[in-house]
């Protein structure tokens, strides 16, 4: 047992739950709406709805006390149908009740717990209703005849049962015949606030082009859940349910969505005979109804499906007469529905003690078990925002009755006042308005507007505003309508617009013309400077290659003092090396400020000075030959003789390469019996008696180190007949890849010395060939062939062997290195359909090249790429051929018409399949669907023969049109020598002639109808 204090001061003990034994007085299955329903289609949502009635009980009715229905078995109970919690309220929304529903196995059948609260506490008359959404349980119910339900209420206690009055009609399953589109709503389980929509396309199987689905959500403020889509390709049944998902479509490109995701279209193009099933959600505001529809559109057929949605609600209500009891209720004065908590009432009793009442959450409060008596209610404290009700209420209890009284208060108001400001000097353009508008927006929400103009200098006063809301402080804001040309800022309830002058911008692009910064003397940055009127406006500006070389200041004055300024850009002191030029872009009119630097040229020039005492032994050559090399490689050569002073020059010679400086050298082709000296670019020649020198220089053909292998020394040995002499020597880039023996016998023995130099090893990677014939430029060239690689791959046709005859003579493969295209190659069936590129590079600057191919699109197919082989691929057409057998044998008169024939389908006389039976069970008729259309891309003629012979029948075949080949098999029966005299007979056996052939001519007209 428990208990507890009352308001009034007295003390009451509450009696354990117990079930009560409550009465069903009504019980009934209603539409989505409420209305009674009578017929219901079987996949129905309904609403099961009972009226209860426990007034017998009187005022016995206790927190805790409950009673329960049990709920009919053919009917399922889901939880994306039917709430397993709800609410039966009393008119001023005070739960009286809580009802909670326990579905069966299957989610079929079950029970509802209803349980009272303390709001039934010493209350007369108490009674309610109470309704559920629930859908039929399929196998448990007759289609289209009457069904009736039963509920049971407390079968522990009293096992009362009810039985639904009348029956409700179920509607079966219904053939959707002739159907384009179709399209129905439905819940998304544990989301009440989204629905979802499944469109059922193409149930016909009709063979449409161009299809488009749309929807457009209108005025109704939901919106589409963009990844909420799912698309299959399905086959459906005869009543549109599906028999199985074929394929899961992927919509990617296919779908596009409106402004707000308020509308999509679904292209779905050439869809032949398929049938698809189209799913996706949609925002829901609960309890509403929800209209909506899908539209198709294609080159044969335009059609829309509408529909409704509502979500099913479960609730009820209850209601009983206060005992002994007051019942306080506040709100608002102006608007009653407005419920206001934290109320303080002062009640008086007859014996002039007093306690104290607090309205709740409701609005509403409920005083404890009270002596009867005349008592005195007064507000003591309003809530919130109100003003104080100081009018004083004479309630009676009695210990039948109790007493409800509503108590209004008044809101408190304020007022909100504001200045306009303008700041256009003194509207020094004359476009200020004459008024503005001003916009009062409580809690965000805009309640009410004033024009406000110069009369009323420019201020505006909104008066008698609430200033709480639901026991909350409003914060009020205003706004202001947009003033043409001006901008406006607010400061609490002050306005000031603002005009400001029309604004500009300058873009400047700095460019350099220097051949690539070939002598790589270009700065990294330079800075350029605006100005306006000639006067300097901001601050320097960096230019780079972050900024891509350009800038651009926006926001820039129009105008000063009423006139145009004129902008101008200069940079910034000068780059060293490069002329400056500034002009205009005149296809956007920036600024161009170019920099250009001619590639800085050089001269190698030398003088030959022979050391040979004035040429005493007549040894002197009459010329000499000098070679200009760069970088180590001959550039050039010239011959010098004694006409110019036996000096030399190479003129216009670059001076960089790469932004590094050349290195420029000169050697000279051996001059018998002379010793030659290199300084600089000077050439000694001493003749000595048996002496002579050897110059080598190491040459690299290896593609510029390509493929990163070049060591970064070589070592050669200088050999005289065959023997080393001296040391080896190192030659490397310090030395410039060369080196000269000097002062080296000529001969020995009376003999001339065979000098050769040999590299010292060998180069990983590399080949060496040496040029020895002229000792004085011995070459020892190193070659190493970059490392090259081959791309190779297959074309796949996947067309049926180019059934339809769709395929390309040729098709074109694009080969890329590292995603660039270098090359592309046709490729046709005389390859094979196979493609190979040949003698690639496989590194560049060290770096192993990938590659890949693309191929040129193939109209028609679509391309995968698996490695470097392609797919292409595409759905040749289809067909069907349908036949049927005619009985030309006056309605089998001499019974030898064979109960079944069997029949051969040809393609261009080649068997196709097995032949197969035909009789009465097949209505004599056979289609053979999803046949090829084409082969080797011409169309196929289709033919059907009968097999066999029937005995006593003649055989035709009309078969111009193999969608509806006719095999008749005649038959003339034997005629009957009518008796003298009897016309009748004759007359008779001609209407029956007659009959069938009529019969026959509307076989035929029907068949081309149905074609």
């Amino acid at each position: 047992m428990a208990f507890g204090l009352l308001a009034g001061g007295a003390a009451t003990v509450f009696a354990e739950a117990k079930p009560v034994n409550v009465k069903i007085t009504k019980f009934e299955i209603q539409n989505s709406d409420h209305t009674t329903a009578t017929k219901l289609f079987h996949t129905d949502r309904f609403l099961l709805k009972m009226n209860w009635d426990a007034t017998h009980l009187g005022a016995n009715i206790h927190e805790g006390d409950y009673f329960d229905v049990t709920l009919p078995d053919n009917m399922r109970f889901p939880s994306d149908t039917t709430a397993r919690d709800f609410d039966l309220k009393d008119t001023d929304g005070t739960v009286v009740a809580k009802a909670h529903v326990t579905p069966g196995p299957n989610d079929e059948g079950g029970k509802i717990h209803v349980t009272f609260t303390n709001a039934m506490e010493n209350k007369y008359n108490v009674k309610g209703t109470m309704y559920l959404a629930a859908k039929f349980a399929k196998g448990k119910i007759k289609y289209d005849e009457k069904n009736t339900f039963s509920i049971t209420v407390n079968s522990d206690v009293s096992g009362q049962s009810h039985t639904l009055n009348g029956g409700v009609i179920i509607q079966g399953p219904t053939v959707a015949k002739d159907e384009y589109i179709s399209k129905w709503g439905g819940s998304v389980e544990g989301k009440p606030n989204q629905a979802r929509w499944h469109v059922r396309l193409n149930h016909l199987k009709a063979n449409m082009h161009n299809v488009v689905i749309t929807d457009t959500m209108g005025a109704s403020g939901e919106s589409l859940i963009p990844g909420s889509f799912k698309l299959q390709k399905v086959t459906f049944d005869k009543y549109g349910n599906i028999l199985s998902v074929d394929q899961n479509v992927e919509v990617g490109d296919k779908l596009k969505f409106g402004a707000g995701n308020k509308s999509f279209e679904l292209k779905l193009g050439d869809i032949g005979t398929q049938q698809y099933h189209l799913e996706y959600d949609t925002t829901y505001t609960p309890g509403t109804k929800l209209k909506n529809s899908a539209r198709l559109t294609s080159t044969e057929k335009n059609a829309v499906a509408v529909t409704t949605y509502q979500s099913a609600d479960s609730g009820g209500t209850g209601s009983g007469d206060l005992a002994s009891k007051i019942k306080l209720k506040k709100v608002d004065a102006d608007n009653s529905s407005i419920l206001l908590a934290n109320a303080v009432f002062t009640v008086t009793a007859p014996d002039g003690s007093t306690f104290d009442l607090t309205t709740g959450a409701d609005g509403t409060v409920t005083s404890g078990v009270l002596k009867q008596g005349s008592y005195k209610v007064k507000e003591k404290t309003p809530p919130v925002g109100y003003k104080l009700n100081g009018q004083e209420f004479t309630l009676k209890v009695t210990p039948t009755g109790g007493a409800l009284q509503t108590i209004t208060d008044k809101k408190k108001n304020i007022e909100i006042s504001g200045e306009k400001t303008w700041n256009d000097a003194g509207d020094q353009d004359g476009i200020r308005p004459k008024s503005v508008t001003v916009n009062l927006l409580a809690d965000g929400k805009e309640v009410d507007q004033k024009t406000v103009t110069a009369a009323d200098n420019w201020q505006y006063r909104f008066a008698n505003l609430p200033e709480y809301n639901a026991g909350k402080k409003i914060v009020y804001t205003v706004t202001e309508n947009s003033v043409s040309e001006y901008n406006t800022k607010i400061s609490g309830y002050d306005i000031t617009n603002s005009y400001t002058p029309s604004k500009t911008s300058v873009t400047v692009t700095k460019r350099w013309d220097d051949a690539g910064n070939q002598d790589g003397i270009r700065p990294n940055s330079v800075k350029v400077q605006l100005y306006a009127d000639g006067q300097k406006s901001g601050d320097e500006v960096e230019l780079n290659s972050g900024n891509n070389w350009t800038t651009t200041w926006g926001s820039l004055p129009e105008k000063a003092a009423g006139k145009t300024i004129e902008y101008t850009v200069k940079e910034v002191g000068t780059v060293n090396g490069y002329t400056t030029a500034t002009g205009k872009d005149s296809s956007n009119g920036s600024i161009i400020i170019c920099n250009k630097h001619m590639p800085e040229k050089t001269t190698i020039s030398g003088k030959k000075t022979w050391d040979d005492a004035g040429n005493q032994d007549g040894k002197r050559p009459s010329s000499i030959t000098v070679n200009l090399l760069a970088n180590g490689t001959k550039k050039a050569e010239k011959k010098v003789t004694a006409d110019n002073g036996w000096k030399y020059d190479f003129k216009d010679l670059p001076k960089y390469q790469d932004g590094k400086k050349i290195v420029y050298t000169v050697t000279e082709n051996s001059v018998s019996e002379y010793n030659t000296k290199i300084c600089g670019c000077n050439i000694t020649n001493s003749y000595t008696p048996k002496k002579t020198s050897v110059t080598v220089t190491k040459n690299w053909n290896d593609a510029n180190n390509q493929d990163g292998k070049r060591p970064n020394s070589v070592k050669v040995q200088l050999y005289a007949n065959g023997q080393k002499s001296g040391d080896e020597v190192e030659l490397n880039s310090g030395n410039k890849w060369t080196t000269t023996w000097n002062n080296l016998p000529e001969k020995a023995a009376g003999k001339t010395i065979q000098y050769t130099v040999k590299e010292v090893g060998t180069v990983s990677g590399y080949t060496t060939a040496i040029d020895d014939q002229n000792i004085g430029d011995i070459r020892i060239t190193n070659s190493h062939t970059p490392s090259v690689t081959s791309v190779s791959g297959t074309k796949t046709w996947n067309d049926a062997g180019d059934q339809d005859g769709k395929r390309p003579s040729s098709i074109t493969v694009n080969l890329l290195a590292d995603g660039k295209k270098v090359m592309s190659k046709k490729v046709t069936a005389a390859d094979n359909w196979q493609y190979r590129f040949a003698n690639l590079p496989e590194y560049n600057a060290g770096k192993k090249i990938v590659y890949t191919v693309t191929e040129d699109a193939v109209k028609d197919y679509s391309t995968s790429i698996a490695g470097n082989d392609i797919v292409n691929s595409y759905t040749p057409k289809k067909t069907s051929v349908t036949v049927t057998k005619h009985w030309n044998d006056s309605n089998n008169k001499d019974k030898i018409r064979p109960t079944s024939i069997r029949v051969q389908l040809y393609a261009d006389g080649e068997k196709v399949g097995d032949a197969v039976k035909l009789n009465a069970d097949n209505q004599w008729t056979k289609t053979w669907a999803n046949l090829a259309q084409k082969k080797n891309g011409k169309p196929i003629r289709y033919t059907v023969r009968e097999t066999g012979v029937r005995a006593g029948y003649s055989v035709s075949v009309n078969d111009q049109d193999h969608g509806n080949i006719v095999i008749t098999n005649s038959h003339t029966p034997k005629a009957i020598v009518p008796e003298t005299g009897d016309h009748s007979r004759t007359a008779l056996y001609l209407s029956g002639v007659i009959a069938s052939a009529v019969a026959l001519l509307a076989l035929g007209i029907k068949r081309r109808v149905i074609q």
